[in-house]
């Protein structure tokens, strides 16, 4: 799709500077992104209470390893941060919102 749309920006390939400097805009922009979905995911998965996980029916420790790895492979950690990020996420937002507020110790 990123290759379609730099045909569009150039069709006639007139400039093989211009294509060049497209292709590798595009390649930064994607070793961005294969970086910045997994470390979201990781962060995000950190900061979400244990119980939230449990709640939903999801393993925290599981989820926090898979994208931990995934920030190191890169095509992996795309694929796992996408799934937590896009579906495991709200499951667990939902069960946080929901969970009951625990009570303040006794005096």
């Amino acid at each position: 799709m990123i290759l379609l749309s730099l045909a569009y920006l150039d069709p006639g390939g007139s400039d093989p500077a211009a294509s060049s400097y497209l292709l590798q805009l595009a390649g930064g922009l994607f070793v961005i992104l294969a970086l910045v979905v997994p470390i979201w995911a990781l962060i995000d998965t950190v900061s979400r209470p244990d119980s939230a996980f449990t709640i939903s029916g999801n393993n925290k420790t599981l989820w926090v390893v898979l994208n931990a790895v995934g920030i190191a492979v890169c095509g992996f950690g795309q694929i796992v941060g996408l799934i937590y990020l896009l579906q495991i996420r709200s499951k667990v937002r939902r069960a946080q919102s929901t969970a009951p507020l625990s009570s303040p110790p006794p005096m």
